[in-house]
C-alpha cells in the first residue's frame, strides 16, 4: 500500500509498546504498518534507510522514502492520527 507508513520499534522498550497502543487506537484509517526492529523485515528495513544507524532503542518512521527518529519521529506521526493529538505536530517546527 503506497500511502502507509512504517513505524519500527523496540519489541524490547516498554514505552515503545505503550507507543504502539496508543498509536493504534488513534489510527482509524490504518495509515500504519507495524515491524520490531529485531524482526527480519523491521531489521533489512533500517538497513536500506538508516545504515549506519546502531541505536534500536527509538521508534523510527518510514515516511514518503524518509526515515523520521526520536521526537521528530513521534511528532510526525501525530500528524497522521485521529483527535487532538495531530496537533502535537506543530511542536515540529519548534
Amino acid at each position: 500500500m503506497p500511502d502507509n507508513k512504517i513505524i519500527l520499534f523496540d519489541v524490547i522498550c516498554q514505552l515503545c509498546h505503550f507507543s504502539v497502543k496508543f498509536i493504534k487506537k488513534r489510527d482509524s484509517k490504518n495509515k500504519f504498518i507495524f515491524y520490531s526492529l529485531q524482526s527480519k523485515e523491521g531489521s533489512e528495513i533500517l538497513k536500506k534507510y538508516l545504515p549506519e544507524n546502531k541505536i534500536l532503542e527509538s521508534v523510527i518512521l518510514i515516511d514518503n522514502n524518509t526515515a523520521f527518529t526520536k521526537s521528530t519521529a513521534a511528532l510526525q506521526i501525530c500528524y497522521y492520527l485521529d483527535g487532538p493529538v495531530k496537533f502535537l505536530f506543530l511542536f515540529k517546527i519548534i
